[in-house]
């Protein structure tokens, strides 16, 4: 057992609603005894080390096992993409980040799409000053441009202003998202929020790029999905299409989410479909260390190593793996989901990922209907 001094940042820990829905979730339990905290519970070698150091305490933790995560080959993640334009919405922070900060670095122009245009100017600035400090100075370069992919005139004016300064588009990685809103808003558009951002801002940027895609000699689409499009949290992933923003049926945050990481992975099976000129797959990540889980600094001091082990989450550079292998790789299969192998069920993911290990909802059909619904909801129709 571990005994550390609680301060008033720590003390945030230990507020009931952490304890109960994350630090014994994963595994992690703490007991307070006045102004002592006795962690009970240190399944990562990490936490105690991060624990210890900032406190000045000792521990004895156990083995966390050996990872399984797939990573790019080193062949792709090497390409020189001088001359390529990516777009990558969400590119200010976790996986987006990341992504941003790898193309950037082989070379291509990667304009990071974000809602807050000061968010996005830093990201691109550490683009540009880790190009700058490749040998013999980096090609690469990355800008940012406001999108706000939950509004729809964001959106399109998104849409319009690349279209004035790029003669084309390479690559477009459909990355921002949220998870798991706990009660029902809706966007600017008046879309249930999860399905909103996560697909239906992401249908019409996409039509709305299309005329930049097809100026590629070879367009590529990456859809972030999840592997929650089968069931998140015990709740099956299903699009409703009588009700699909939660109008007259009960609200849930995980259903929502599930919904909405489905319809990425038929969105991306639908575009590969009518459009065979370009590459369009999805992916899952893997189960990230992202900003998709909001908690205040101090838990994540804890929460991190226990959510790496009882979650088997993964750094964002672990995470990106399955995306820039979506981006770069020429062995892709069009329309194909993309599944980083680490999940809570074991071994269940795959490049690409077998249909025994999808939801049996993920069908011609569904992907026909969202498409047509999707039209009907955004009005741009490709």
């Amino acid at each position: 057992m571990l005994t550390v001094p609680i301060s008033k940042q720590l003390a945030d820990v230990m507020r009931p609603e952490y304890t109960r829905n994350w630090l014994m979730w994963c595994a992690l339990s703490i007991r307070r005894t006045g102004n002592m905290a006795h962690v009970l519970t240190l399944p990562s070698p990490d936490l105690a080390s991060q624990v210890t150091k900032r406190y000045s305490t000792t521990t004895t933790t156990v083995n966390m096992g050996a990872s399984n995560t797939k990573f790019a080959s080193e062949a792709d993640l090497s390409k020189d993409l001088t001359g390529k334009i990516v777009v990558v919405t969400g590119g200010n922070s976790g996986i987006g980040k990341s992504t941003c900060m790898q193309l950037s670095k082989q070379g291509a122009t990667v304009i990071v799409g974000c809602r807050r245009l000061k968010a996005g100017e830093e990201a691109a600035e550490e683009c540009n000053a880790q190009t700058e400090c490749q040998e013999g100075g980096g090609k690469g370069s990355a800008k940012a441009m406001v999108l706000d992919i939950a509004d729809h005139n964001s959106v399109k004016a998104f849409a319009e202003t690349f279209s004035k300064n790029y003669a084309k588009l390479d690559l477009l990685v459909n990355n921002a998202g949220i998870m798991n809103v706990p009660t029902r808003k809706l966007t600017a558009d008046g879309n249930e929020s999860q399905f909103g951002t996560n697909h239906i801002g992401h249908f019409s940027l996409t039509g709305l790029l299309l005329p930049s895609l097809n100026k590629s000699s070879s367009p590529r689409v990456v859809c972030l999905s999840s592997e929650y499009h089968n069931i998140a949290q015990g709740k099956k992933g299903v699009i409703d299409f009588e009700d699909v923003n939660f109008t007259t049926r009960p609200y849930d945050g995980w259903t929502a989410y599930a919904q909405s990481k489905l319809a990425n992975l038929l969105f991306a099976q639908e575009l590969a479909k009518r459009y065979p000129n370009i590459i369009s797959v999805s992916a899952h990540p893997g189960f990230v260390e992202s900003n998709l889980l909001k908690l205040p600094a101090p838990a994540l001091v804890l929460m991190t190593p226990a959510l790496r082990y009882g979650m088997k989450m993964i750094p964002p550079w672990d995470g990106v793996q399955t995306s820039l292998h979506c981006c770069l790789s020429d062995e892709l299969e069009n329309g194909r989901y993309y599944s980083q192998v680490e999940s809570p069920r074991g071994t269940v993911g795959g490049w690409p990922t077998e249909k025994e290990h999808m939801n049996e909802n993920v069908t011609e059909e569904n992907a026909r209907k969202l498409w047509e619904m999707s039209v009907e909801m955004t009005k741009v129709d490709y």
